[in-house]
């Protein structure tokens, strides 16, 4: 006798949905304004103590490759935004911004 068993499977998450990161402003998608999408909403990231370490870290998650330079004071121009992220301090090794 043959019989035909149909398996269904679903996956839902357990686990909030992780922030996403881009860059805007900057002419294509590995150069910008840090933006962080949050809660529902795009944000920026506060460049106070932002430097090559966190660049280089936001290239690594972008799959840009190895930063270039950290253009702080705006230079993308004011978005208007939310602060998303801020006091942002990384040692350059992490694969994440958070």
């Amino acid at each position: 006798v043959n019989k035909q068993i149909e398996i269904y499977l679903s996956t839902f998450a357990l686990v909030p949905p992780q922030p996403q990161l881009r860059l805007e402003s900057g002419g294509d998608r590995c150069a910008g304004r840090v933006e962080v999408y949050h809660d529902g909403k795009w944000g920026t990231v506060c460049d106070d103590y932002f430097n090559m370490n966190s660049a280089n870290v936001v290239c690594r998650q972008l799959h840009c490759g190895q930063a270039v330079s950290v253009l702080g004071l705006s230079y993308f121009g004011l978005s208007g935004k939310v602060i998303q992220l801020d006091d942002v301090q990384c040692r350059g090794t992490e694969s994440h911004l958070w």
